[in-house]
């Protein structure tokens, strides 16, 4: 009796949607309260595709497609979390050498903390040098040698017409072709230790 009511109070208290392959944006935006709730969703449906070059999709195409790389899931959280009222901005981190190594995440507050999104993963930190020493020990570099910038936001991007921007190392156009080549393998959260102290 004890474990039936267990279950259905843990049932009842799990108010986070599941993003099952078919489910709506709309109806994800709908159920979600929070933006962990939009970072699990969208890891759920969208599936991690490499590019040969980087073309910047749109949120709602990276929904309908089900798949993208890193700055079409950071755009895609982005947007989603837009939508339920939790402001947040596009980052591009890379590294300050000849690799062009170049990761794209997704970072908004929540209370005194931060969180940040990579590929979907949701993770709360609590300063950006954090999230610049996480990407240190992924690439094996210094944490001196991360750059991290804001990329265009919607309204910047459409404002640019046939102009570039210069994000860090990273070149955007109108039609969101980057200069820069991005490793195959991208960040996972979870390969890299939960707390950050000093990478030096």
């Amino acid at each position: 009796m004890l474990m039936l009511v267990y279950v259905a109070f843990i049932g009842i208290s799990s108010a986070a949607p599941k993003a099952k392959k078919d489910m709506k944006w709309v109806d994800v935006v709908n159920r979600s309260r929070t933006s962990q709730d939009i970072c699990r969703a969208v890891k759920e449906r969208v599936v991690y595709k490499a590019e040969h070059g980087d073309e910047w999709q749109a949120p709602e195409d990276t929904w309908a497609m089900k798949s993208g790389d890193c700055e079409d899931f950071a755009l895609c959280v982005q947007e989603m979390c837009r939508e339920i009222g939790q402001a947040s901005s596009v980052y591009i981190i890379s590294a300050r050498d000849d690799s062009h190594q170049a990761h794209a995440v997704t970072v908004g507050s929540i209370g005194s903390k931060l969180w940040v999104s990579s590929n979907g993963d949701y993770r709360e930190v609590w300063s950006f040098d954090e999230i610049k020493g996480v990407m240190a020990l992924y690439w094996y570099c210094s944490v001196d040698n991360i750059e991290l910038k804001t990329a265009p936001n919607r309204e910047e991007r459409a404002a640019l017409g046939d102009r570039a921007a210069k994000v860090g190392n990273v070149t955007t156009s109108s039609k969101w072709v980057d200069s820069v080549k991005y490793i195959d393998e991208t960040p996972k959260w979870a390969d890299v230790p939960q707390y950050v102290e000093d990478v030096r």
